[in-house]
């Protein structure tokens, strides 16, 4: 009797356990535990959600570094290989990039523009086909380079930089060379002109301002002219200049009028010629009628001509 009540317990229990592994196996979630492994009383459990999807996560084999995180390096169907990488290895750091090579670029691999920005401003524009874009150029005024057709950089109203050559700075060109510059079209200068080492011009020199044109500092004074001073001199404004001059045929007269333009202070030449015959030449005198001309007078009746001239004073 013992014997059965032994047998009965034993088929009961084992029946007993068959049943409820039987009716929790559905519900069963299995889970992965990180146990701290000095005194085992904290874990991280990590668990699928219900209706996971089953997939394999490969871990890679070697240690990582210091500061590398865990990203994905490769998918094939429900296989996910990872790998140990650093965070700048992929982008640019904000403190620089070690490890670069002549692949290495900042910019875009599509058709859109690398756009700069400073305050959450745009500041410069890389278009997508090259061109350059800057809201403004700051900074002083840079120093034109010596170098033979080295060209410009010109910037328009929207900021859009070019480069151009010096032939495209006026309308024929202009050439850079070791004799000085040589400007082969229409020039136009607003204020002081000046070439320190010389300057040919061919062609239309259009010269506009208050002073267009200086000569060692000095604009000259309203009527001047521009007197040569010789070789190695340098041309000077001046006031003495002939205004005037005229021929005259005299036949008998005693008298002639000259119509010229004259002032009060003007200086009048006349020079009397007379005919093949022998005629004594008489005297004669001058009088002006300021800004109509001047007359002159003859002590006698003269045959000949007359050579005058007017010098401004």
């Amino acid at each position: 009797m013992k014997q059965n009540r032994i047998v009965a317990a034993t088929v009961l229990l084992l029946s007993g356990m068959s049943f409820n592994a039987m009716a929790q196996s559905p519900n069963i979630q299995k889970e992965l535990r990180l146990v701290n492994p000095t005194n085992g009383s904290g874990f991280v459990g990590l668990k699928a959600a219900p209706g996971t999807a089953t997939y394999t996560l490969t871990f890679p084999t070697a240690a990582p570094t210091a500061n590398q995180v865990l990203t994905v390096s490769n998918i094939s169907g429900g296989s996910v290989s990872l790998t140990w990488n650093s965070p700048d290895a992929t982008g640019w750091s904000l403190t620089g990039n070690a490890g670069t090579s002549s692949s290495s670029f900042l910019g875009t691999l599509d058709a859109q523009p690398l756009v700069f920005k400073t305050d959450n401003n745009t500041r410069m524009t890389i278009g997508a086909t090259g061109s350059i874009s800057m809201n403004s150029l700051a900074g002083a005024t840079g120093t034109a380079s010596l170098t033979t057709n080295e060209g410009v950089i010109i910037a328009d109203g929207n900021g859009l930089l070019s480069k151009s050559s010096y032939s495209s700075m006026v309308a024929a060109g202009l050439l850079a060379s070791t004799g000085g510059v040589t400007v082969g079209g229409p020039l136009t200068i607003n204020g002081l002109f000046s070439a320190t080492n010389g300057g040919t011009i061919s062609g239309t020199l259009n010269l506009s301002g208050n002073s267009p044109l200086q000569l060692n500092g000095s604009a000259g004074n309203a009527g001047e002219i521009l007197q040569s001073n010789g070789t190695g001199a340098a041309p000077t404004w001046s006031n003495a200049y002939v205004k005037g001059r005229g021929l005259v045929s005299v036949s008998g007269n005693e008298s002639i009028q000259v119509t010229a333009t004259i002032d009060t202070d003007d200086a009048i030449n006349v020079t009397l010629e007379g005919t093949g015959a022998d005629m004594p030449i008489p005297s004669y005198y001058v009088a002006r009628t300021p800004g109509t001309g001047f007359t002159i007078y003859f002590s006698a009746p003269f045959t000949g001509s007359c050579n005058w001239s007017i010098i401004n004073q």
